[in-house]
């Protein structure tokens, strides 16, 4: 077990006793460390960098005394949860909410095509110029 003063979450230098290397990530090296906060033992992890030699420490949140370090930010955490939880459902209601409406759009998309081949073959039948004498063709004349 060694010594270290530990950059906290909450900003704080703390004295932390470091057990044991986990492991190494990048530039860290990760060690089983705890603090003492409010006369009480938080359990969590020492982050050591290799490049600055700076010491951090980063709270077990599943130990029971994590929220010592930062009440804030279990608060936090929690408002930040609830909005997760509102903007999710309100994202599954816009979403099922234009999917109806993709589908009348697509609906009335095909009622309009539908409208406009009919047009053209209307429009195919009346003569150009409505003025001009009808002529017969010459298949009927045969007859």
């Amino acid at each position: 077990m060694e010594r270290h003063d530990v950059q906290c979450e909450d900003g704080r230098r703390r004295e932390a006793r470091v057990y044991e290397e986990i492991r190494e990530e990048g530039n860290y090296k990760i060690w089983k460390a705890g603090v003492r906060v409010k006369g009480k033992h938080v359990n969590g992890e020492a982050w050591h960098s290799q490049k600055t030699e700076n010491w951090y420490f980063v709270a077990d949140l599943e130990d029971k005394n994590s929220d010592l370090l930062a009440p804030g930010n279990k608060d936090v955490l929690i408002k930040m949860k609830h909005q997760l939880r509102n903007l999710e459902a309100k994202y599954a209601e816009e979403k099922d909410r234009v999917s109806k409406q993709m589908k009348a759009m697509l609906i009335t998309e095909n009622e309009i095509k539908t409208i406009q081949k009919e047009i053209t073959g209307l429009i195919k039948r009346v003569p150009a110029d409505p003025e001009a004498p009808l002529q017969i063709s010459p298949k009927v004349r045969a007859r």
